[in-house]
């Protein structure tokens, strides 16, 4: 059956030294999923004579499918695993600790999210996929099915293939939203500078001033520059 919940705590545990809370706030519609109530420790290290508290927080009106997993986040990643508001859970797919979800966001079927992947608002996983931990996908991109996603992907980008090879722009995503030709043209003109090649610290540092106008470049040109240290999905991943 299903579970509507109300505003408060759907579940409040303490078992094995751990407290454990998940928080959901208006009509969320649960459908035999599972909140995990096991601790996982950072590093496997056994902690001993210390109280653990996770948090699981989902938000307005998302959609948990059956056999959904949800669990808590670790001390080490701030202890919060977080679904935004209006998400979409498919059968069997799993949110691991730390998870940070944003808004909007569809996660198909049998997709698990390892630990600490953070997804952006409005971002579609296709079925079967599989997201690496601290792995970053951008506001509004799309990723298709059974696709192991072992790099960042850019904000409105479409990544697809066996190990995630970014493939465009989301250009119908981007239409849905409204979003004016001229902007949409600007983005994917671009695009077409910052992935020419493979030298993307190059082309990032030679992007024209006038891209550097529009908020959707500097959307994508700032969570470049956020962490270099983490791969990126691009034309040339192999």
């Amino acid at each position: 059956g299903y579970f509507k919940s109300s505003v408060g705590i759907l579940q409040g545990v303490v078992q094995n030294n751990l407290l454990f809370t998940a928080k959901m706030v208006i009509n969320c519609t649960i459908a035999m999923a599972k909140l995990t109530s096991v601790p996982i420790r950072t590093a496997c290290t056994l902690l001993i004579n210390k109280r653990w508290v996770f948090n699981t927080l989902l938000f307005n009106t998302n959609k948990i499918r059956e056999y959904v997993t949800i669990n808590p986040g670790t001390e080490g990643g701030g202890s919060k695993t977080i679904v935004g508001n209006n998400c979409l859970l498919m059968i069997s797919s799993h949110v691991a600790h730390g998870c940070k979800s944003g808004d909007n966001v569809i996660i198909a079927n049998n997709v698990p999210l390892g630990g600490h992947v953070t997804i952006e608002d409005s971002v579609v996983i296709g079925g079967n996929s599989a997201v690496q931990q601290f792995t970053r996908v951008g506001k509004s991109a799309m990723i298709g099915g059974m696709c192991g996603v072992v790099r960042d992907i850019i904000p409105y980008g479409i990544a697809h293939g066996n190990r995630s090879i970014l493939q465009g722009l989301n250009l119908i995503g981007l239409r849905r939203k409204n979003i004016p030709n001229k902007e949409i043209m600007t983005l994917s003109n671009a695009y077409k500078e910052i992935f020419k090649n493979e030298n993307l610290t190059d082309n990032l540092n030679n992007l024209s001033k006038d891209f550097k106008k529009s908020d959707l470049v500097m959307e994508v040109v700032n969570f470049l520059e956020k962490d270099k240290k983490r791969p990126i999905c691009t034309p040339f991943s192999k």
